[in-house]
């Protein structure tokens, strides 16, 4: 999308849920998958490599997917996940969302909406990450008069407001 790789993992056990997943980004350049069958073996893809969005199942055998989320949120990684399942209910539903779970899609779901969704969190996770790196540069340049990390958001916006007024004028 931006010309930069976005890798993205897809986590299920069922290896055919994997491969139809990953024909949702075949088309896109920009996209590359990752799959693993397992909680641990998904920790270790996202361990050695810069994952942007974490696409997983509910249902797996041993740690299962709340498990996986779980972890990712308790190492503060800074991914997005998309949880899967098959089954109507979900009992752990305020499990995952104190997990960092941006979305929930029950199978089947169609590969243009998954597609959709991992473009917007992609998209809202650079720009969170360029937001930071802006306010870091320009916190050392303004003395560390602004400590970018205990700002509001309002705060951030107006101040970004500000900054572009400067540069427009």
């Amino acid at each position: 999308m931006f010309g930069i790789v976005e890798p993205i993992l897809i986590v299920d056990d069922d290896q055919s849920v994997q491969e139809t997943i990953m024909m949702a980004f075949e088309d896109d350049p920009d996209k590359k998958c990752f799959v693993a069958n397992s909680t641990e073996m998904a920790l270790q893809i996202i361990d050695e490599n810069d994952i942007f969005v974490v696409i997983t199942d509910i249902k797996m055998p041993g740690p299962d997917g709340i498990e996986l989320c779980r972890l990712i949120h308790e190492r503060s990684l800074p991914v997005s996940i998309i949880m899967m399942t098959g089954f109507k209910g979900i009992d752990n539903l305020p499990d995952i969302l104190d997990y960092g779970v941006s979305h929930l899609l029950e199978k089947p779901f169609k590969l243009e909406t998954l597609r959709k969704l991992t473009d917007d969190l992609i998209i809202d996770q650079l720009l969170h990450e360029l937001e930071q790196r802006v306010m870091k540069n320009v916190a050392k340049q303004e003395d560390d008069k602004l400590n970018y990390r205990q700002i509001s958001k309002v705060e951030r916006i107006q101040f970004l407001m500000q900054l572009a007024n400067k540069d427009l004028i």
